[in-house]
């Protein structure tokens, strides 16, 4: 891998545009010694930052080691392997996007907290570059990783929220919780991976989902519908 400086990597980093999940890193700073949990906490989490970018593969002990300005000996210290350390990178990305999610639905009702929840999730899984992507999708433990330690957690959310819907009478009866749960993740996944514009495939996501929504919606669902995609434009 051709040797880049900090600085370019910080800079190119920060022009991803990474907000939710893969940089709640704080790139500007480097390592220094301390408490040894919150060092090996910020390790791992602005070393998120480079596997979203770079990839599995791009992305060595030596990189973070010269990047974060600090030895290969510390980072061994705390981290085994490369492995671990994305282990460690991973669960903190999907740690923040889960209590994001779980501050911005308390309060809201049951539909505009299923859209806000849609919207968060997108950010997780799209921001990682392509290279990111690839790797991941080879490799057991992450996909392992990201089922229990996300996916799950995440169900949860949106089917507590679908059955709360249901009992508002804002959803049909009848509706399949599992089949929309399987059609919801589909979506996801597939986010991110066409070369489009960024804003115009989160915008084309939730559109979707919207639509999706609608189809379960009764007709009291469906205004209520309306009416949060009619303050959303307003405040844009």
């Amino acid at each position: 891998m051709k040797n880049v400086s900090y600085r370019q990597i910080r800079y190119r980093v920060k022009q991803t545009g990474f907000r939710t999940g893969w940089q709640y890193l704080r790139l500007g700073n480097k390592i220094s010694s301390g408490v040894g949990n919150n060092t090996k906490h910020r390790i791992a989490e602005m070393s998120a930052g480079f596997f979203a970018r770079y990839g599995i593969k791009g992305t060595t002990m030596e990189l973070v080691s010269e990047e974060l300005h600090i030895s290969k000996r510390t980072i061994y210290e705390y981290f085994p392997d490369k492995t671990a350390l994305l282990t460690e990178s991973i669960r903190i990305c999907i740690d923040n996007n889960l209590k994001e999610i779980r501050m911005k639905i308390v309060g809201s009702g049951c539909l505009q907290a299923l859209m806000s929840t849609a919207d968060l999730a997108y950010k997780l899984f799209a921001m990682p570059h392509p290279a990111f992507r690839r790797d991941a999708a080879k490799s057991r433990e992450v996909r392992e990783l990201l089922d229990t330690e996300y996916r799950k957690p995440l169900s949860g959310i949106v089917v507590g929220l679908l059955t709360q819907a249901k009992i508002e009478g804002l959803v049909v009866a009848g509706m399949d919780t599992a089949k929309v749960m399987e059609l919801a993740e589909g979506l996801l996944l597939s986010s991110g991976e066409e070369p489009l514009d960024g804003r115009n495939m989160h915008e084309a996501f939730l559109y979707a989902v919207r639509i999706c929504l609608t189809g379960i919606c009764t007709e009291k669902g469906r205004t209520k519908l309306e009416t949060i995609n009619n303050q959303e434009k307003q405040e844009r």
